[in-house]
C-alpha cells in the first residue's frame, strides 16, 4: 500500500492525530497498566489455597490471567504504537514530502510491528475469544449454582474427583521422590543403550 502525499493531508489533520496520541496512546497505556496490576492482584488472591475449592474461583483466575496478556497485547499493538508513531506522523502530517514519509515508515516500533503483527493480532483475536467463552462458562456454573444448588454440588463434586482420579493415575507417584527414581533411572540407561 503506498502513500499518497498529496491526498492524505486532506483526510487526517493533526488534531484528529493529536486525540488519538492522548486517547489511544496515553489512555489506554493507562487503562491496560492498571488492568494488568488489578488482574495480578486478582490471580495472587485467587490462587490461595482457600480460592481454589470452587469451580468460580477458579473460572475467575482463568479470566484474570487472560485479560492480564489481553491486555499486554493491546498495550503493545495500540497504546505503544500510537505512543512511537506520533511525532513522525505529525512531522508527515505538517509537510508531506518523502524524507518523512520515509521517516515515519523507518521508525524502529512501526519495524517491530511489523514483524510482530502477524502472530500478536491472532493471539489477541484468540484471548478475545477465549476471555468471552471464560465469562459464558462462569456465568453457566453461576446459573447452575444459583438454581440448581443440589444438582450443582453433585456435578462439582463428581467433576473435582475425576480430575483428581484422572491427574492421579497420570501421575501417581510424585509425592514419592524414592519410587520416582527408580523409573527414571531405568529409562535413562535405556536410553544410554539405544545411543550405544
Amino acid at each position: 500500500m503506498s502513500l499518497n502525499c498529496s491526498s492524505e493531508p486532506k483526510l487526517i489533520d493533526a488534531t484528529t492525530v493529536s486525540i488519538k496520541y492522548v486517547v489511544g496512546g496515553w489512555l489506554t497505556l493507562l487503562f491496560c497498566v492498571s488492568g494488568i496490576v488489578t488482574n495480578i492482584f486478582t490471580v495472587v488472591v485467587l490462587s490461595h489455597p482457600r480460592m481454589r475449592n470452587s469451580s468460580t474461583h477458579v473460572y475467575l483466575m482463568a479470566l484474570s490471567a487472560c485479560n492480564i496478556f489481553l491486555l499486554a497485547g493491546l498495550m503493545i499493538n495500540y497504546s505503544l504504537k500510537s505512543i512511537a508513531s506520533y511525532p513522525q506522523l505529525l512531522a508527515y502530517l505538517r509537510r508531506p514530502d518523502p524524507i518523512n514519509r520515509n521517516a515515519l515508515l523507518a521508525n524502529a516500533y512501526e519495524q517491530f510491528y511489523a514483524h510482530v503483527a502477524p502472530f500478536t493480532t491472532p493471539l489477541l483475536s484468540m484471548l478475545l475469544l477465549s476471555s468471552t467463552y471464560l465469562t459464558v462458562l462462569l456465568s453457566g456454573d453461576r446459573y447452575f449454582l444459583i438454581c440448581w444448588p443440589l444438582i450443582a454440588e453433585k456435578i462439582r463434586t463428581r467433576r473435582k474427583n475425576i480430575y483428581k482420579t484422572i491427574s492421579r493415575k497420570r501421575c501417581p507417584n510424585t509425592a514419592n521422590k524414592k519410587k520416582l527414581t527408580k523409573p527414571l533411572n531405568a529409562i535413562n540407561k535405556f536410553a544410554n543403550v539405544l545411543k550405544r
